[in-house]
């Protein structure tokens, strides 16, 4: 490789939408993504759809909050989050021998990330390295809407 080569330039999303919990706004919804179709996948609940890119605690925990899969099962022990006094709801598939397993997609993880922040489980910087971790994953998913409306390119 050469020594001469062109830097990389990583810009933010400013362009992006605004989370603001208190109003029920995030950055991230569901339907800004595509379902999911691998029957493997398919929710418990039948009600309930699943949309890519889904994880499980344990990754979620490694990539997104730079800790454990013990230190975010503690999280749920104290309690499941809540986000404006309601308690956030999680999709479950069946997972590995026939034991359900919880499956998050990113506004998922978004609103967890929220609801650990407002009960002081993680502090505002690990807040927002969660948030753009979010955003760079929906955006290599096209997935990234603008204040417009309109897909981040």
């Amino acid at each position: 490789m050469s020594d001469e080569s062109d830097p990389i330039i990583i810009e933010p999303y400013e362009e992006k939408r605004k989370a603001d919990p208190t109003k029920n706004q995030y950055l991230l919804y569901d339907e800004d993504f595509e379902l999911e179709s691998d029957p493997r996948y398919q929710p418990l609940n039948p009600g309930q759809t699943l949309r890519v890119p889904h994880y499980s605690l344990g990754v979620i925990g490694d990539w997104v909050f730079a800790r454990n899969i013990h230190w975010l099962r503690n999280q749920f022990k104290k309690g499941v989050p809540q986000l404006n006094g309601r308690p956030l709801a999680f999709r479950y598939i069946n997972g590995r021998a026939g034991r359900p397993e919880r499956r998050l997609t990113l506004p998922d993880i978004e609103r967890l990330a929220w609801a650990l922040y407002h009960r002081g489980d993680i502090d505002g910087r690990t807040l927002q390295c969660a948030s753009k971790i979010l955003a760079a994953v929906a955006h290599q998913y096209g997935a990234l809407v603008g204040e417009d409306g309109k897909k981040v390119t």
